[in-house]
């Protein structure tokens, strides 16, 4: 699974792009470090995009809910 952020070319907004080649992607979640969901997407596809801009400055969890198990990635958010 690759997980990717970036600035959208057309505005401000930064995304995190998940790719699981071969895999359906069900949901992913954005947990802080305090164990809270802070943005949960439901999804039936192998690419998801999130916008993540709204979210505080920090270090999150993005949990990965395939058919094949879930998997996590950490990513930092500054300002």
């Amino acid at each position: 699974i690759s997980v990717s952020a970036f600035l959208l070319n057309r505005s401000s907004d930064l995304v995190v792009n998940i790719s699981a080649e071969g895999k359906i992607i069900r949901n992913v979640s954005i947990v802080a470090l305090s164990g809270a969901t802070v943005l949960s997407q439901e999804a039936a596809s192998s690419e998801v995009t999130i916008d993540v801009d709204s979210l505080a400055a920090g270090i999150y969890v993005i949990v990965i809910r395939t058919d094949d198990g879930n998997y996590s990635h950490k990513i930092v958010k500054s300002k």
